[in-house]
């Protein structure tokens, strides 16, 4: 810590400060205040002595506990103030400030407001993004290809986040393109893929492996909505688990996940969740 303090003192009643004195370069808190409390009595012991207090730089002596005189400042040039002949008037028009103002960057402020206020992102994931630039940058072109704001912010700041850290490379500089990223965006909103088919997906791309899409297609892992299909699945998982539907029937209704998790398994992962959790809560009735 380095601070300066600079003391003055006034007669009661007055409003009027008297001529102020600067001590220099104290390191602690216990120092300032001392130094400041021994300024004060000093200068009230030259004033009612008949003296004057002269305006002027003073050390803090921490064995002593005095202020000593460093140089008198009185004028001033003794600042070393003073005018530079080869410096010419500098006018900046109107029409160059708005200019300048028109190629500024979006301001950080700018950019919380517009995450908050548009794109409903709490101040955290706002602070996220503002944060780091290239993430925020690479995040706006993923809004802007995808049109959705909501799921920019669960992939950016969620998996491909978690794969940065878990790899040390940067989300910005990564083999995914925010263009993939909208890509898999649109896959997910029409159903095509659901949550745990969209990680996997992110993982691929964060690989190597470019269009989400060509993935789906190529290895058929776009989500399974037939109910008629997805009901059969259902009837065949609660009969090659009577004991676990016994329990759930005895009360135990905790078992649901496990029976939905192994119709998810069956499915290999291609069943649409809401729909197998519907289906399985009808069948145990």
């Amino acid at each position: 810590m380095r601070c300066d303090a600079n003391v003055s003192v006034r007669l009661i009643g007055s409003s009027k400060l008297g001529t102020k004195t600067e001590i220099k370069n104290m390191n602690s808190f216990r120092s300032v205040h001392r130094a400041i409390e021994s300024e004060i009595e000093r200068q009230i012991t030259v004033i009612e002595s008949g003296g004057r207090v002269v305006q002027e730089t003073r050390g803090w002596d921490e064995i002593t506990g005095t202020t000593i005189p460093m140089r008198s400042k009185e004028q001033a040039h003794d600042y070393r103030y003073f005018p530079d002949p080869d410096l010419v008037p500098l006018e900046i028009s109107t029409t160059d400030v708005e200019r300048m103002r028109s190629e500024l960057p979006e301001l950080p402020w700018q950019r919380f407001d517009r995450y908050t206020r548009e794109y409903a992102l709490n101040a955290k994931q706002a602070t996220q993004l503002i944060d780091n630039p290239p993430l925020a940058q690479y995040f706006d072109r993923v809004v802007e290809t995808s049109g959705n704001p909501q799921q920019s912010t669960n992939f950016v700041l969620g998996e491909l986040s978690r794969l940065a850290n878990d790899n040390g490379i940067a989300v910005a500089e990564s083999r995914v393109s925010p263009e993939g990223v909208a890509e898999l965006i649109a896959l997910v909103e029409s159903r095509t893929v659901n949550s745990k088919i969209a990680k996997e997906l992110v993982e691929r791309m964060w690989n190597g492996e470019a269009s989400p899409k060509a993935i789906v297609e190529r290895e058929g892992l776009a989500q399974t909505s037939d109910a008629g299909a997805l009901d059969r699945l259902v009837e065949e998982v609660l009969g090659a688990n009577g004991s676990v539907v016994a329990e759930y029937h005895n009360g135990k209704t905790n078992v649901m996940g496990y029976l939905i998790g192994r119709v998810m398994q069956a499915s290999r992962g291609k069943a649409d969740p809401k729909l197998v959790s519907e289906l399985v809560k009808k069948r145990l009735g």
